[in-house]
């Protein structure tokens, strides 16, 4: 039979295994808690983009099927949750290294203390040449509002140049910041490619091509 002490030893010793399994998973519970308010999930997500941080902005990948493949070329996709109350995709249009104007693509203002969150997706539709960009459609959700337009790009002067080469832009999480321009889709008339879409509006590249338009977003 035990001793008085070894039995109290005992439930000492279980008790503290209690604490500790308690503590570790309480623990795990406010780890898991935390890291589903930083990625917005469940009922955390009041109009956030599900999976991704608050401040943050991203490309959309997309499935490199047998369908989407052949449109991967002239399209593309962005989410953010910006902090910031508007947001802004501009369209710029040159002619060789010569700035010929800015056009508004679409915008959006947040309407109360919340900021704006969206996942935004373009396509390019070719004209009835069947081989230049003529128009821009795109669709977007913003605060759980769905919204679509339509773009002409003879509004920035594009005259479908031959030797058309695309350069997409963001394509790694960012942090949002006021007033950057984060990059979303070049085109230029040079016939040739860019890793970095800083490089396709060099003026050495630009004077290389007779047109080009780089298509951003600006978060204020």
């Amino acid at each position: 039979m035990k001793s008085d002490n070894e039995v109290l030893k005992e439930k000492k010793q279980h008790t503290k295994k209690i604490v500790l399994f308690g503590g570790a998973l309480l623990i795990i519970i406010v780890a898991g808690l935390c890291y589903l308010y930083d990625m917005n999930w469940w009922f955390f997500n009041d109009h956030e983009v599900a999976g991704l941080p608050t401040g943050k902005i991203a490309p959309i990948e997309v499935e490199n099927d047998e369908i989407t493949s052949l449109l991967i070329a002239n399209s593309g996709g962005i989410k953010f949750n910006a902090q910031q109350k508007e947001a802004t995709i501009y369209l710029d249009y040159y002619e060789y290294d010569h700035f010929k104007k800015q056009d508004t693509v679409t915008g959006w203002i947040s309407d109360g203390s919340q900021g704006i969150s969206s996942e935004v997706y373009w396509i390019t539709l070719d004209g009835e040449d069947g081989m230049m960009p003529e128009t821009l459609r795109m669709q977007s959700g913003i605060n759980g509002d769905s919204a679509r337009i339509s773009y002409d790009f003879a509004n920035v002067g594009w005259k479908k140049t031959e030797d058309l080469a695309v350069t997409f832009g963001l394509d790694i999480e960012e942090n949002i910041k006021k007033g950057k321009k984060y990059y979303l889709q070049i085109w230029t008339a040079n016939g040739r490619c860019y890793s970095d879409p800083s490089e396709a509006l060099k003026k050495e590249a630009l004077q290389a091509s007779p047109e080009t338009m780089a298509m951003y977003i600006v978060f204020e």
